[in-house]
C-alpha cells in the first residue's frame, strides 16, 4: 500500500470510530471515506470487496434527512454491483442492482444537492439490465431520467442519456418512439449546428423503420451540414465530441449484423456510454479475431459485413484524436471489400457499399478531410437514391 493509501486507511479506522460514537453526524463521512479507500484496491479485487460490502451496509443507516441521501446509497451500491459484475458473477450483480428499484424517481432529490449527484445516477443499473437482455425495463429507467434530464436548464447528461435511450427504443423496434427522442439531440444541437454524423444516425433509423422518403430527406440534411463544415475551424474540443460521436453512432448500427450471445452471458449494451466492467475490452478484443476470419472468406457480402464488425471494434477503442489516423487503411479496405462485393452482382451489394462509403465519409470529417467526405457521401447518397 501506498504512503497516501497508508493515510487513507487511518482515516477510514477514525472515521469508523466516529461513526460509532455519533452516527447521525458521521456515517456520510465513513460511507465516502470507505468508498474512495477501495479505489486503491482496485487491483486487488479480494480486499476491494469487503471495503464495498461495509460501505453499502453504511450506507443503508444514512437518513433520508441528509444531503447525501440517496445518492451516496445509489453510489454504494452500484459500486458493489460493478465490482460483482468484473468478477463475471453476474447474477449476483443483477440482484445487488435490484436494490435500486427503491430509489427510483429520486433525481429531484439528487438535484437539489448537486454534491451529491456525481456517479447517484441509475445508468449503471440499465445498462446492466440491457446487456441481460431485460431491455423494455432499461427503457423504463432511461425514459425516467429523460424526461428528468429535460427539465433542468442546463444538462451535460441528456445527450448520454438520449443515446442509450434511443438504441434501446431502436432495438425494441419502436421506431417512431427512437425518432422522436433522438431528435430531442439533435434540436439541442442544431443551435450550434447541425451535425452530420447524427443525421447520418437518425437516416439508419429511417431506414431500419422501413422510411425509405424519410431516409432520403435526412440523408440530404446531412449532407449540407456536411458542406457547411469546412466554413468553420473547429478547435480540439469540437473535434473530440465528433469522434466520440461518431464512435457511438458505429457500435450502434453494427447490432443488426452481430450473431446472439450465448444464453446467460451478457451482451453488449451497444447503445449506452456506460458499459459494465470488462465488456468494453472483450468487443475491443475481437477485433482481431474478426479481421482474420473475413480474410479467410471469398470476395461478397458475408466478408464485408465481417470485415465491419472488425472494423467498428477497431473504431471504438481507437477513435481517439492521437490514434484515429490509424483507421484510415481499415476504413479504405472496407469500401474496398464492398466495391468487389458490388462487382460480383450481390442484390445486398449496392446497400453494402453506401454504408460502407458513408462510413468513410464520417471518418474523414473527423479527420477534417472534407473534400474526401464530401465525395464518399455523394457516391453513397447516389446509391441510396437508385
Amino acid at each position: 500500500m501506498s504512503a497516501r493509501g497508508a493515510v487513507n486507511d487511518k482515516t477510514v479506522n477514525a472515521a469508523r470510530i466516529m461513526a460509532q460514537a455519533f452516527p447521525d453526524s458521521y456515517t456520510t463521512q465513513l460511507v465516502e471515506k470507505l468508498l474512495r479507500h477501495s479505489h486503491f484496491f482496485r487491483d486487488h479485487p479480494d480486499l476491494q470487496l469487503p471495503l464495498l460490502e461495509e460501505a453499502v451496509d453504511a450506507a443503508r443507516r444514512i437518513k433520508e434527512t441528509e444531503p447525501t441521501w440517496p445518492g451516496l446509497v445509489i453510489n454504494a451500491i452500484s459500486r458493489h454491483a460493478a465490482w460483482l459484475q468484473a468478477q463475471g458473477r453476474w447474477p449476483e450483480a443483477m440482484d445487488v442492482f435490484a436494490e435500486l428499484e427503491r430509489y427510483r424517481g429520486l433525481q429531484s432529490r439528487l438535484e437539489r444537492h448537486p454534491g451529491s449527484r456525481i456517479d447517484t445516477d441509475l445508468d449503471g443499473w440499465a445498462t446492466a439490465l440491457e446487456e441481460s437482455g431485460r431491455r423494455a425495463e432499461a427503457v423504463e429507467l432511461w425514459y425516467e431520467a429523460f424526461e428528468f434530464e429535460r427539465t433542468l436548464s442546463y444538462s451535460a447528461g441528456l445527450p448520454w442519456t438520449v443515446l442509450a435511450l434511443t438504441d434501446a427504443l431502436e432495438a425494441l423496434g419502436r421506431f417512431d418512439e427512437a425518432v422522436a427522442v433522438f431528435s430531442v439531440l439533435l434540436e439541442s444541437r442544431s443551435e450550434r449546428r447541425p451535425d452530420p454524423c447524427g443525421l447520418v444516425h437518425l437516416a439508419r433509423i429511417h431506414q431500419v423503420a422501413g422510411n425509405h422518403d424519410a431516409r432520403i430527406a435526412t440523408m440530404h440534411q446531412a449532407a449540407a451540414a456536411l458542406s457547411n463544415l469546412p466554413e468553420h475551424g473547429d478547435d480540439g474540443r469540437v473535434l473530440s465530441f465528433r469522434g466520440f460521436y461518431f464512435k457511438h453512432f458505429l457500435v450502434c448500427s453494427t447490432r443488426a449484423d452481430e450473431p446472439q450471445r450465448s444464453t446467460g452471458e451478457p451482451d453488449h449494451s451497444y447503445g449506452s456510454y456506460w458499459w459494465s466492467p470488462g465488456l468494453r475490452l472483450r468487443f475491443h478484443a475481437e477485433a482481431e479475431r474478426l479481421l482474420a476470419e473475413a480474410s479467410a472468406l471469398p470476395h461478397g457480402p458475408d466478408r464485408v459485413i465481417r470485415h465491419r464488425r472488425a472494423l467498428v471494434r477497431l473504431a471504438s477503442a481507437l477513435m481517439e484524436y492521437r490514434t484515429r489516423h490509424r483507421l484510415a487503411e481499415p476504413f479504405d479496405e472496407g469500401v474496398y471489400l464492398a466495391e468487389q462485393a458490388a462487382r460480383g452482382g450481390s442484390e445486398a451489394a449496392p446497400e453494402l457499399l453506401a454504408r460502407a462509403l458513408l462510413d468513410r465519409a464520417q471518418y474523414r470529417a473527423t479527420c477534417q478531410d472534407f473534400a474526401g467526405a464530401t465525395a464518399d457521401f455523394g457516391a453513397a447518397l447516389d446509391l441510396v437514391e437508385r
